[in-house]
């Protein structure tokens, strides 16, 4: 299933008028792969760096989609009888991981 995503995850701001959602869409992933980058720096941490390469290369994948075609490509979709969850891509999961491994590294972390 091949769906076009204006907005954030789950469709969020895809109404918001173009004045504040092209910026605010373009803009954020560059600061998001900086701050990743220059984390992994500080940190220097080869667990760190890989999650912070998951966030950020997801976000520069976005990115090239939203520069590219105004939108996301989301194509992975997931349904079983009523239940179905909402479409996504490749870099929407790459972030997810990399956030929920960097959250569970630092609630388990000693």
């Amino acid at each position: 299933m091949l769906v076009y995503n204006k907005g954030v995850a789950f469709g969020m701001f895809s109404n918001a008028p173009d004045w504040l959602r092209i910026p605010l869409l373009i803009g954020v992933p560059p600061i998001a792969v900086s701050f990743t980058f220059l984390y992994s720096l500080k940190k220097k941490e080869i667990f760190t760096s890989f999650v912070m390469g998951l966030i950020g290369g997801g976000a520069l994948g976005n990115l090239y989609d939203r520069w590219m075609l105004g939108q996301v490509r989301d194509f992975i979709y997931f349904s079983y009888g009523k239940f179905s969850y909402p479409a996504f891509n490749v870099a929407d999961a790459m972030i997810s991981l990399g956030i929920a491994l960097f959250v569970l590294r630092e609630v388990f972390k000693k």
